[in-house]
């Protein structure tokens, strides 16, 4: 309301507001209203990728030193009839490997022999887990009582590795929701190492 004045009669009154002034009042409200929210849900979403991403980075992170600190301890060879690395080939797809550690208390010290044990790494099929099996002595799949799951969040693809002298690359890919697209609010992370084997021969 605007309070008016009659110059002739000294009269002071009011003017209602007019439908063009509300509503472009109203239109103002609403803008400001709309870039608030907007504001917040972008902060939101960002911050959730955000965390998410960390979390993802974090379980990539203890894998791949899981794997660095296990397998420091292979023996054997790339290249004659006692391999360090063995990989597992299911359906035709490779799901893992397993690796001869050298048993330091009852074997023979640095020498490759029956004593030795054998640790397993492995994406089982139609699982989206990494699983560490410290009993894998047997050619054929490793113990599943005293397996450890890792992480479960390996896409399609997810765990790629590929054996050079006494160097294992290990590429791992992990999504917070691997059974979906990667989105925004799914987003991924993928970590790559090298992991070294010193007392296994390359030649």
């Amino acid at each position: 309301m605007r309070k008016i004045k009659n110059r002739h009669l000294g009269i002071v009154g009011t003017q209602a507001v007019t439908l063009i002034e509300l509503l472009i009042a109203m239109s103002i409200f609403s803008f400001i209203a709309l870039s608030a929210v907007s504001i917040g849900i972008f902060s939101y979403h960002h911050t959730v990728d955000t965390d998410r991403r960390t979390e993802l980075q974090n379980e990539a992170s203890f894998v791949l030193e899981h794997m660095t600190k296990h397998m420091v301890g292979a023996i054997g060879s790339m290249v004659d009839s006692d391999p360090a690395v063995v990989p597992y080939v299911e359906g035709g797809v490779l799901t893992g490997f397993r690796v001869r550690i050298d048993d330091l208390v009852h074997g023979d010290q640095g020498m490759v022999d029956n004593q030795d044990e054998w640790i397993a790494y492995r994406v089982p099929p139609s699982t989206f887990e990494l699983v560490f099996y410290p009993e894998a002595k047997d050619g054929n799949l490793p113990v599943e009582a005293h397996k450890e799951v890792l992480t479960n969040r390996v896409p399609e693809g997810g765990f790629i590795f590929e054996v050079i002298d006494n160097f294992v690359n290990v590429t791992l890919t992990v999504r917070w929701n691997p059974a979906e697209d990667v989105l925004p609010n799914n987003p991924e992370v993928k970590m790559t190492t090298g992991v070294s084997m010193p007392s296994v021969s390359a030649s």
